[in-house]
């Protein structure tokens, strides 16, 4: 009797522990699962909308840094956000007169780039893309929390930009050489985009990530 009783007992904890470790495990399982999840969902929706910056005929032909590339990379991100049926965003900055002004050669988006009907055209005034223009409120209207960037120039329009993008709470994704700017009096142009691409802007207000990588998420 009581070697039976010993023997029942010993496979009931046998079973219960068994079962204990199964849930245990079971359990880490779903919560890898969730974290992966979200961490892709998160990633996903940082490609929600493709917003281009000061991309126009007047800055093009005053030959930026690395031309030929930055144009590559922009045609090619935009042509991966097009084929994925994401928003994109045109930003055209605007003087009052001459130089960028509206209805100027200059003002003009570069002809290389041809917005679609169904993009969006901002003009803006100030080396922001947000102040004292609708982007912040067409955003808010189609529910998009993130977006990626392109653009110029590096240490204007768009470093003004993802800084206040990021106190507006959205996520940003920057392509990763698609952006672009002059040499100056002080450095030159590629010391600009190397400097700002890697220690001001990735993991503090956006995420810089290859074109790659960016078609990856899209994907």
């Amino acid at each position: 009797y009581y070697i039976i009783s010993t023997y029942i007992t010993l496979f009931i904890l046998f079973n219960q522990t068994k079962n204990l470790k199964i849930c245990w495990l079971t359990g880490i399982v779903k919560v890898v699962i969730i974290f992966t999840n979200n961490g892709l969902q998160r990633r996903i929706n940082m490609m929600e909308a493709l917003i281009v910056v000061d991309i126009q005929e007047g800055l093009i032909n005053l030959g930026p840094a690395n031309k030929e590339n930055y144009i590559k990379k922009v045609k090619e991100t935009i042509s991966s956000f097009e084929e994925a049926g994401r928003d994109i965003i045109y930003i055209r900055h605007t003087e009052s007169e001459g130089f960028l002004s509206e209805g100027d050669q200059s003002w003009l988006i570069y002809h290389e780039l041809s917005p679609r009907p169904q993009d969006k055209i901002f003009n803006k005034n100030f080396n922001s893309i947000f102040k004292k223009t609708d982007v912040k409120a067409y955003l808010d209207s189609k529910g998009i929390k993130s977006y990626t960037m392109v653009g110029m120039q590096v240490e204007f329009c768009i470093d003004t930009s993802l800084k206040i993008g990021f106190e507006y709470g959205f996520e940003q994704v920057l392509v990763r050489d698609a952006v672009t700017t002059f040499d100056n009096n002080h450095l030159k142009a590629q010391q600009i985009i190397d400097f700002y691409q890697d220690y001001i802007w990735n993991n503090r207000f956006a995420k810089v990530l290859d074109i790659e990588d960016v078609k990856k998420l899209l994907n």
